[in-house]
C-alpha cells in the first residue's frame, strides 16, 4: 500500500485526506503544467538526518536536515531554504520577479533567470542555480537548485548527482516514501495544493515540491 511504514516516532502532521482543487488543478493547467497522478496522502516523517546518511565528503558544504513541511512548502534545511527567496524575488516597481545573489556558505551564486510567455494574466518564471562547490543533504550530492512561480504557484527542487532509484532509496531510509516519476504524492495542507516527487535530471535526479495557495 502507498504510503509512510510503520514507524515508532510520531508524525509531524497528520493526512487530512484532502485532493488538489479544481481551482489548483485549472491554475496549474493555465501554466501548460503536467497535472500528474497524485498518490493518495499519508503522513510523511522527518527523520534524523544522521541516521543511515554516508559521511560527507570532505570540504563538502553540508546542508543535511530533516525534510518537513510548513505553509505548502518542502522545508529542505534552513540554509536551503533562505536560498530560496532571492532565486525568486518579487520587484514591486518593475511588476515582475528577479533574481538576486545565492549565498551557500562560502558560495555566491547568480541564477539564471527566464520568463515564459502571459497566460491567464501572468508568466510563469524560473530561475536555477549550479553550485560551484561541492555539497551534500542527508548522504547525497547536491549539484543545484531549482524554482518555478507565478500566479499564486510555486515549485522548489533540489538537483542530485544520483540517479531516481538512489534518491528513493535515500528518502526512504529517512522515513519518506515517495512514488516512481511520473507519479506525486499529495501533501495535505490548509488552504494550499501541494505535492512532492522524484524526476531524472540527465543523468542525475530532482526532488520536486509544489505548491499552489
Amino acid at each position: 500500500a502507498n504510503g509512510i511504514a510503520q514507524q515508532q516516532q510520531k508524525p509531524e502532521w497528520r493526512p487530512r485526506g484532502r485532493t488538489m482543487s479544481a481551482r489548483a488543478v485549472t491554475a496549474l493547467a493555465t501554466f501548460g503544467l503536467a497535472i500528474l497522478p497524485i498518490i493518495p496522502a499519508s503522513p510523511v516523517l522527518s527523520a534524523d538526518a544522521g541516521q543511515g546518511a554516508r559521511p560527507a565528503a570532505s570540504r563538502a558544504l553540508d546542508l543535511s536536515a530533516p525534510l518537513s513541511f510548513a505553509n505548502g512548502q518542502c522545508r529542505f534545511s534552513p540554509a536551503i531554504d533562505r536560498a530560496f527567496p532571492e532565486m525568486l524575488r518579487w520587484d514591486e516597481r518593475r511588476q515582475r520577479f528577479v533574481a538576486g545573489v545565492v549565498r551557500l556558505g562560502t558560495m555566491a551564486l547568480t541564477p539564471s533567470l527566464t520568463a515564459g510567455p502571459p497566460a491567464g494574466g501572468s508568466r510563469l518564471y524560473r530561475s536555477s542555480v549550479r553550485l560551484t562547490g561541492p555539497a551534500r543533504w542527508n548522504g547525497l550530492t547536491l549539484l543545484g537548485l531549482g524554482a518555478a512561480a507565478g500566479h499564486e504557484y510555486r515549485q522548489r527542487e533540489l538537483r542530485f548527482a544520483e540517479s531516481v532509484p538512489l534518491l528513493r532509496s535515500r528518502l526512504r531510509a529517512m522515513g519518506t516514501i515517495l512514488p516512481a516519476p511520473p507519479a506525486y504524492r499529495e501533501i495535505p495542507t490548509d488552504g494550499c495544493a501541494a505535492s512532492i516527487g522524484v524526476e531524472p535530471r540527465g543523468r542525475g535526479s530532482a526532488l520536486v515540491c509544489t505548491g499552489w495557495c
